[in-house]
């Protein structure tokens, strides 16, 4: 059954456990760059994620992703069967550590927790509503098991919103968010602030 594979490892990373001929496309989105400039004071400019921003680059992503899945290029025949037939995709994040500097809260924090909390919660929402509108647009995902896949403990943690919308409108990709590790793309990303304090 197609949701009810036996994983008996993940990759070294351990950031995606997956049956040993499917994929996952991956991208992150940078944190550091969601951010808006709402005033300023004696110490510099004064940052609030940029909440409309996020959406639309969330978005953007899912859509990306899902596409790049279309227009590969599969050196094995039985990868792509899956990775079609599944449409996993990842987008996960880095530059946390940037936007806290820039909202001037401790990485680690309470308030840092609580905001990071919703961070997060708002990649998941936004990312299934975007697979939710793509299989609107262009159908789900070909293995897409609607009852099985709504008995998924994840799936039945998501808002009751976006559950019944999955069970009305079906789902474009298995899988939406991961973080895997951003060391490399994280040291090619410029700094978060150039020398006059705004965001590059």
């Amino acid at each position: 059954h197609i949701y009810s594979k036996r994983i008996k490892a993940t990759n070294p990373c351990g950031e995606q456990p997956i049956d040993q001929n499917s994929t996952c496309n991956l991208s992150a989105v940078n944190f550091g760059r969601m951010l808006k400039v709402v005033g300023d004071d004696e110490f510099g400019a004064l940052y609030e994620i940029d909440w409309d921003l996020l959406q639309e680059t969330i978005r953007t992503g899912v859509r990306f992703l899902d596409n790049v899945i279309d227009a590969s290029f599969y050196f094995d025949e039985t990868m792509k069967q899956w990775q079609q037939g599944e449409r996993r995709v990842g987008l996960g994040g880095l530059g946390v550590a940037d936007m806290f500097i820039a909202l001037r809260v401790r990485y680690g924090s309470d308030e840092g927790n609580e905001i990071f909390e919703k961070l997060m919660n708002f990649l998941r929402n936004q990312s299934y509503l975007m697979s939710i509108e793509l299989a609107q647009e262009k159908g789900s995902f070909p293995f897409f098991e609607r009852e099985v896949f709504m008995e998924s403990g994840f799936v039945q943690r998501l808002p009751y919103h976006i559950r019944q919308m999955i069970r009305n409108y079906g789902i474009r990709n298995l899988t939406l968010n991961t973080f895997a590790p951003t060391g490399t793309t994280g040291s090619l990303t410029p700094s978060l602030l150039d020398i006059n304090g705004s965001v590059s």
